[in-house]
């Protein structure tokens, strides 16, 4: 089964061919389908087109098929992706008036539920002249987790004929409504928020005595029990820090997930000390870490050691006399 999505970018008429061609198999014919469409503006609505879908660890929902990630916005569809709570998420986009009059706009006080006082949309309200566009400024900044899937917010225009007098004490000036032309634009908003929190079991790295210019390498998992992606970022902070490598560095965790995490120690000099401290950093900046392990191990000398320098003997080799 195929789907085909048309989006026009222009008014009018569009079209365009669809081919399917049969590889390997010459008993099919090549299919070629005519694909026809016309695009149409409204008189008021919001311009998406260039909102950006979220990406990345705690970005796109992890619910979302892979296909839609190439996918322009729908016409009101925002979508605000995955975010962490006591993040903040902001899109701009546009409230578009094709219309021959002014158009006064008014948005809701209060933002429907589970958004809340969480959700502020800006200006909340105001006059468009005619053919024009307004921006909009859309801030998410979640202080509990929460799952909202196209909460309808609904904005309420009319085209309005303004008046003399004193503005309002929001700076807005008198207006009189034209009769017939108020109307609701909705806006479908969609988010899911958690804490995107990690969890570790292990307590303590320990490293057995290892030999110069040799290495160790120690494996444990870390795991991720909330609902959406959760991601990671290592530090090593020490003295001898640089005897330690952790891979991945960075990355995330899926929602309900678990990733392996691997510390190798590749000790390069005999020290008095080795321990030093891995810590996750967190994603909000300030906040604690979200995991910190003491490490440690101590080095050994070997009773001989050849170090050759790099050399280019293999190119140099005549080619007819073997390596061994």
């Amino acid at each position: 089964t195929f789907s085909v999505r048309f989006h026009p970018r222009a008014v009018g008429p569009s079209e365009g061919n669809l081919c399917i061609r049969t590889l390997g198999n010459e008993a099919f014919e090549d299919v070629d389908i005519q694909l026809l469409g016309e695009g149409y503006s409204d008189n008021v609505g919001w311009d998406l087109t260039e909102v950006r879908r979220p990406v990345g660890a705690a970005g796109a929902r992890a619910d979302e098929l892979p296909s839609e990630d190439a996918q322009p916005p729908s016409a009101d569809d925002l979508q605000l992706g995955e975010v962490i709570v006591g993040s903040t998420v902001s899109m701009s986009f546009q409230l578009v008036n094709n219309t021959a009059d002014k158009l006064r706009f008014e948005l809701p006080e209060t933002m429907p539920d589970p958004f809340g006082e969480t959700l502020v949309l800006q200006p909340s309200k105001g006059v468009i002249a005619p053919n024009s566009r307004q921006p909009m400024m859309l801030t998410f900044k979640p202080t509990a987790a929460l799952e909202a899937t196209k909460v309808e917010v609904q904005a309420k225009v009319a085209n309005v004929t303004l008046e003399d007098g004193e503005p309002d004490e929001d700076g807005e000036p008198p207006y009189k409504e034209v009769e017939g032309t108020a109307r609701e634009i909705p806006l479908f908003l969609s988010a899911l928020a958690d804490t995107g929190l990690i969890e570790c079991d292990t307590t303590e790295i320990a490293f057995a005595p290892t030999i110069m210019f040799y290495h160790k390498v120690f494996h444990f998992p870390i795991k991720n029990p909330s609902k959406i992606a959760a991601p990671f970022d290592w530090r090593i902070t020490g003295k001898t820090a640089s005897a330690y490598q952790v891979s991945p560095v960075a990355g995330s965790v899926p929602a309900g997930g678990e990733t392996q995490i691997e510390v190798r120690f590749a000790p390069v000099e005999v020290e008095d000390d080795f321990g030093c401290t891995l810590k996750c950093l967190a994603p909000l900046p300030g906040a604690e870490p979200l995991v910190k392990l003491p490490i440690g191990g101590s080095a050994l000398r070997p009773w001989c050691h050849i170090e050759l320098q790099e050399n280019d003997y293999r190119t140099r080799r005549q080619a007819e006399t073997p390596l061994d």
